[in-house]
């Protein structure tokens, strides 16, 4: 509702939840799995998302496998069901003082491997260090009415 109101009312067009599991467990049917539960709140953020034609970015936090070197979508805790519903999934991490990133799933383009990043931290723009060469085209993705 706040969201809906957001965007009637200021024109907002991009969200940013940050960690995700930290909105508020969902409740519902007493037999059901946390998964399928989280899985029914991701499905309802990506057709709010859809249905108010804006960009909505989950922070998600990774298992504890996946929190030394390179991260993976198994990685992502108690979200598998964000593998399905998400247009992107972006990981971003450090190693030894450098920080990388990665697009390991687009469905408006494609997948970008492992590059060096550059960080602006007051402003928290990442760029891609000089040495890298390929890029990801961005690309706005249009919701049907």
């Amino acid at each position: 509702a706040q969201i809906r109101e957001m965007v009637r009312m200021y024109g907002v067009q991009s969200v940013v939840i940050d960690y995700f599991t930290l909105i508020g467990k969902p409740t519902g049917n007493k037999s059901a799995s946390d998964a399928s539960l989280w899985g029914a709140l991701s499905t309802a953020i990506k057709r709010l998302a859809q249905s108010l034609n804006i960009c909505i970015v989950l922070i998600c936090q990774l298992n504890r496998e996946g929190a030394e070197g390179e991260p993976f979508k198994h990685n992502l805790r108690e979200t598998g069901q964000l593998e399905q519903d998400a247009n992107a999934i972006i990981f971003f991490w450090k190693e030894s003082e450098k920080v990388f990133g990665k697009v390991s799933d687009n469905r408006s383009g494609a997948a970008v491997p492992k590059k060096e990043l550059q960080v602006h931290y007051p402003t928290c723009r990442f760029k891609m260090t000089e040495n890298e060469t390929g890029y990801a085209p961005s690309r706005r993705v249009e919701y049907p009415s």
